[in-house]
């Protein structure tokens, strides 16, 4: 499919279930579980679309989406469905990061030497591929491409948080009087205080090298 000719989020909506993607949490390996649904298949072609763009411009990870954060702030490698995409867009921000040219001979020099390389060079050439031809060399084309699978990714994303804190506030305390504007209001205030105080995986990197230690899952 050609996401060039589509609205930048027409093939990547996530609404509806939140299955996450299957994914393998093998331990040392990219070695993945083929996506069995349909949203697993959009999720893991808006990573691979995201990459790919990257890798042809990576300060698109400074645009804004809708939500007001850069691409950078608000999709992390955590967030990505496959263990190939989190070592690869890893590689990407921390290139980025330390003020290096990111094209596709300098990730793939930073590839990890080990028996998962092959992997990895093979996503890349994919990804790449792929943006070249759906983007084919034009600059506003290619931040909707990019834009298009970053705010796809995010939308999961958030959806896995609201799920969870769901489940916090059945376990933590009893929401049985509160109403559904309530508890929507109640959600909306929790997330927001977790955006305005994230996580360490959340703040954005300052030097060091690549970790490729962690190619498992979640």
């Amino acid at each position: 499919q050609s996401p060039a000719n589509n609205p930048p989020n027409a093939a990547y909506q996530v609404t509806g279930q939140t299955q996450a993607p299957n994914v393998l949490p093998g331990v040392g390996s990219v070695t993945e579980v083929p996506p069995v649904t349909a949203r697993a298949r959009r999720l893991h072609q808006a990573e691979r679309q995201l990459i790919g763009g990257l890798l042809r411009d990576a300060d698109l990870l400074q645009h804004v989406l809708r939500d007001g954060r850069p691409i950078d702030e608000a999709v992390t490698d955590g967030d990505l469905p496959s263990n190939a995409g989190r070592v690869i867009y890893q590689l990407i921000g921390d290139l980025y990061a330390e003020g290096e040219a990111v094209a596709f001979d300098r990730v793939r020099a930073a590839l990890p030497d080990d028996d998962d390389r092959d992997r990895l060079l093979q996503y890349l050439i994919e990804a790449e591929e792929q943006a070249e031809q759906a983007t084919d060399h034009n600059a506003e084309r290619l931040g909707d491409y990019v834009r298009g699978a970053a705010e796809a990714i995010a939308a999961w994303h958030h959806e896995r948080e609201l799920e969870s804190t769901r489940k916090t506030l059945s376990v933590g305390a009893s929401t049985q009087s509160l109403n559904e504007d309530e508890e929507t209001r109640m959600l909306r205030a929790i997330q927001e205080h977790r955006r305005a105080n994230p996580s360490p995986l959340r703040i954005a990197r300052v030097g060091g090298g690549a970790d490729t230690q962690g190619l498992s899952g979640n």
